[in-house]
């Protein structure tokens, strides 16, 4: 038995139905080239995906016309 038994049971956020109340957070993973995400990035929220966190909060990423999000070279 789990300390935090509601951790694993599902819950809904806004229009999401989420599996489980696992949540994991934003962080920089140092996986850009030239400031944009590519495939090892893609890979890495992928491998997490499909792990036990019901919802992933990714890094914001710098976008042609939208200069002042900061990118994942920061």
């Amino acid at each position: 038995m789990t300390r935090h038994p509601r951790l694993i049971f599902p819950m809904k956020l806004c229009d999401h139905a989420l599996r489980n109340r696992i949540v994991f957070g934003a962080h920089t993973a140092n996986m850009s080239d030239q400031g944009m995400p590519g495939p090892p990035f893609g890979k890495y929220l992928l491998d997490r995906a499909r792990g036990t966190a019901a919802m992933i909060v990714a890094e914001p990423v710098q976008r042609k016309g939208y200069p002042a999000c900061p990118s994942l070279q920061g």
